[in-house]
């Protein structure tokens, strides 16, 4: 009844970190109670469906097979992602499972009897622990590993290892072979390493394809989402300039006439007008760069209308070195995130500088803050509820910064939070 016991919480363990692996690795497609159940289903029938075999004492490879498809239905039903994916991860998981626990029993074999590995003894509960433990491990290591952005350089050594450890493999069975007299065995499993490593490789490169893919669609998505706001802020800084061209000339009649009356109704008047729809649009920037004084001017138009101070420093030809639409991701994105932290504090004033560096051109972007931002967000994560639209300002500046060969920093100041890029 204890062994039982014990068995079943192995099982638990093993299984729970299985489907919570490849639930993280793809996403959950339900979120709340949905998501739990879901799980928890899983995990039960994965459990019910390892002790069932294990009374029919089946064949391990066929073993492996139903409790993959079992996976597989779990992603299909449960999980985010393409076919492809989930059955990417479903044999994936399957496989390091076994893996681990191969090499696990085989390092605890070079301590002790192999056959004591196989009944109830300090040396199987051991084995058991450490290769949990083990499994553990490694799923939090490779879930760090897909969340962090591999550069292509990455990709090509993660490719690169990939024959290595065929050759690896099959220097193992060609040892294993002399030693031996199972040939049609190590046939097979020759054969089967080397479908293995072509599955690996296929798998791979599909893999990153689509994840490219996957990024610029994001990339495009959230320059669609700027250029329409953009065009819509540039839209009413036009509207609020014809509608005071139009009135001019109404203005300056009217001013001729006060000055022959009375200069200081004249004066009043000049002063009402400045105030009430003049200074809407009084902080024009002019660089020369058309695409910079678009973009620029309407976040400038905005600030106004949200009472924030703006001061901004550029340098002549500063921005020679970057293109137009770099131009709107850069500033669009820096204007947008410092306007969405300082709208809504007391003190509220931005800071843009930009200047040539040397061979690089410097870009200084600063906001006031009331509290650390980087003390509870180190990691600059969006806030906002829609992951899929949101938080690709920073990763497209990022994007354009590294293709520059650049760097880009945060910090904090004397009560201001800046961006600082060079490139």
């Amino acid at each position: 009844m204890v062994n039982t016991i014990f068995e079943l919480l192995v099982n638990m363990v093993e299984e729970g970190t299985a489907l919570l692996f490849m639930s993280v690795y793809l996403g959950w497609r339900y979120s709340g109670t949905k998501r739990v159940v879901g799980y928890i289903i899983a995990t039960i029938a994965s459990i019910g469906l390892i002790t069932y075999f294990n009374s029919l004492f089946l064949n391990e490879g066929i073993y492996t097979l139903l409790l993959m498809l079992m996976y597989f239905i779990y992603a299909l039903v449960c999980l985010k992602g393409d076919v492809y994916s989930k059955l990417f991860i479903s044999a994936f998981t399957n496989s390091l499972m076994s893996f681990i626990a191969i090499i696990s029993i085989m390092l605890f074999s070079i301590f002790v009897e192999t056959e004591q590995l196989y009944i109830n003894s300090g040396p199987r509960y051991g084995v058991i622990f450490f290769s949990k433990a083990l499994l553990i491990l490694v799923c939090a290591m490779l879930l760090k590993f897909k969340n962090s952005n591999m550069k292509p350089k990455m990709r090509v050594n993660v490719a690169t290892a990939v024959p290595f450890i065929g050759i690896l493999s099959a220097s193992g069975i060609t040892s294993i072979f002399l030693k031996t007299d199972l040939a049609q065995e190590m046939l097979f499993v020759s054969f089967a390493v080397l479908f293995v490593n072509l599955l690996i490789y296929y798998i791979f490169i599909k893999i990153s394809k689509d994840m490219e893919e996957e990024s610029e669609a994001k990339a495009l998505l959230q320059k669609y989402e700027l250029d329409k706001k953009h065009a819509v802020e540039v839209e009413e800084l036009y509207s609020k300039t014809c509608s005071i061209r139009h009135d001019m000339v109404n203005h300056l009649e009217t001013v001729a006439s006060l000055i022959e009356k009375d200069s200081a109704k004249a004066l009043e008047y000049i002063e009402s007008v400045t105030k009430n729809q003049i200074s809407g649009i009084r902080n024009f920037v002019r660089t020369g760069n058309d695409t910079f004084d678009a973009v620029i001017n309407s976040k400038v138009a905005l600030c106004d209308k949200k009472e924030i101070k703006v001061q901004v420093r550029v340098m002549n030809h500063s921005l020679d070195r970057l293109k137009s639409h770099e131009i709107g991701i850069i500033f669009g994105n820096l204007f947008d995130n410092a306007i969405e932290a300082c709208e809504n504090i007391a003190e509220k004033r931005i800071e843009l500088d930009v200047q040539i560096q040397g061979a690089r051109t410097s870009i200084i972007m600063k906001n006031t803050i009331e509290k650390s931002v980087l003390g509870e967000n180190s990691e600059l994560n969006t806030t906002k509820n829609d992951t899929a639209i949101h938080g690709f300002g920073i990763k497209n500046i990022k994007s354009i910064v590294e293709e520059y060969g650049g760097m880009m920093n945060f910090f904090e100041e004397k009560g201001f939070f800046g961006c600082d890029i060079l490139i």
